[in-house]
């Protein structure tokens, strides 16, 4: 999903020794010799919300309590803001808010703050700044971990609408990129009272809702999953490619390297090197990873394997006993009462145009926000988070569909 290709880095990482340092080039040619241009960039010794100040920001970090227990850090980040309307940015898996940042005064995030609107950063439950958990269960426990994307959508998504909406007392957009996108559709689709009440709309950076007839390997994991449960289990407990103390190793160290470490990652996301921006792939790789429960990925391996959107898939007699029902509940696109907006990449193997279409054709008429698809026809699915030209294909679309939708002009 969503930085799957943090799935290969992690398990580059974990068997390599940390480096000291990121050093970043701002040409590929400039990492085998010793040039001026090159510097270390001391982002690793930064919270996110150091990162935020560092641009100038007023940066406010806020714990949430969710009522399963876990505290997420939800950071706001503003300069002068002449947009009242608060926007909520939710990442992927594998992956926590900082993951915005990668790109620096290119990134999406910055370029949301600079038009003069507010973000807040959504960290779920599990990732580096949303570990702890107010009723003694502690990331070693396998307990911990036991969480699907139904407990996002229904735990950490309407905790942080109702933080965002008290704090500023108006209606926020909800922008998701992949898992993002997965976790806010399916929380408009159970509680559309709540939210028509509390947002403006969503805009989704590549949809990750139905998964139906893509290119991507993914589609290979899903029946092998369940199989390797029992040895992930007793490798990791619960906790999916655990994050060390910020390791940095071979994908980090050279271009070469990056070459490598990308073209492993391709089958899964799509393939893009160009788009790769010499001077943030390290930093892109010291974002990523971030830990994820296994019960998380098992979700996501049951949509990629039925093509459908619905929830976690417990087994006949499981499902019958949560949901009634021998197959678990669709997540009903047709209740969905806010504007759905989308951008989708035509070079992205896991989240398709095909499947953005499927979801829009399947919203009321009244609440579709449009699909845009992006100019640059290899774009793929990481390409939302860290193409090197952000400011070209993607920032300008995504402001004006914010201006859009905030003037109700969808």
């Amino acid at each position: 999903m969503s930085s799957l290709l943090c799935v290969i880095f992690c398990i580059v990482f974990l068997f390599i020794n940390s480096c000291v340092g990121i050093r970043v080039c701002p040409k590929f040619s400039d990492y085998y010799k010793r040039s001026s241009s090159c510097y270390n960039n001391d982002i690793e010794n930064l919270n996110m919300t150091e990162v935020l100040r560092l641009w100038g920001c007023t940066a406010e970090e806020y714990y949430i309590v969710t009522d399963d227990g876990y505290e997420l850090l939800i950071v706001r980040a503003y300069k002068k803001i002449t947009h009242p309307t608060p926007i909520i940015l939710a990442h992927g898996i594998l992956m926590s808010g900082s993951s915005f940042l990668s790109l620096g005064n290119q990134s999406l995030a910055y370029n949301i703050i600079k038009s003069g609107r507010q973000l807040f950063f959504l960290n779920f439950r599990g990732t580096r700044y949303s570990t702890r958990h107010t009723q003694g269960l502690k990331q070693d426990d396998y307990a911990y971990w036991n969480f699907s994307l139904d407990e996002e959508i229904i735990f950490d998504v309407p905790k942080t609408i109702d933080l965002v909406y008290n704090i500023t007392g108006q209606k926020a957009i909800f922008m998701g990129f992949s898992m993002g996108s997965t976790v806010s559709i399916a929380y408009a689709t159970l509680y559309p009272e709540e939210a028509s009440k509390k947002l403006s709309g969503i805009i989704s950076l590549a949809t990750a809702c139905y998964f139906r007839n893509i290119i991507s390997v993914a589609r290979f994991i899903s029946p092998f999953f369940s199989l390797a449960q029992p040895f992930l289990r007793l490798l990791w407990n619960g906790k999916m490619f655990p994050r060390e103390q910020e390791p940095l190793g071979l994908c980090a160290s050279g271009p070469i390297q990056f070459f490598i470490c990308y073209n492993l990652a391709a089958p899964f996301l799509g393939y893009d090197f160009k788009g790769v921006s010499p001077e943030h792939f390290p930093i892109v790789t010291y974002f990523f990873p971030d830990a994820v429960g296994e019960t998380l990925i098992k979700h996501y391996t049951q949509l990629w394997g039925s093509g459908e959107y619905r929830r976690f898939d417990y087994g006949r007699e499981g499902n019958l006993k949560k949901y009634g029902t021998p197959k678990p509940p669709y997540y009903d696109l047709s209740k969905i009462n806010i504007p759905v907006a989308q951008f989708l990449g035509e070079g992205d193997f896991i989240t398709t145009v095909e499947n953005g279409k499927l979801v829009d054709s399947l919203l009321n008429p009244n609440v579709r926000c449009g699909i845009t698809i992006m100019k640059y026809k290899r774009w793929t699915h990481d390409d939302f988070i860290n193409h090197r030209d952000q400011m070209t294909y993607l920032v300008p679309s995504v402001l004006q569909k914010l201006d859009n939708m905030e003037n109700s002009r969808c």
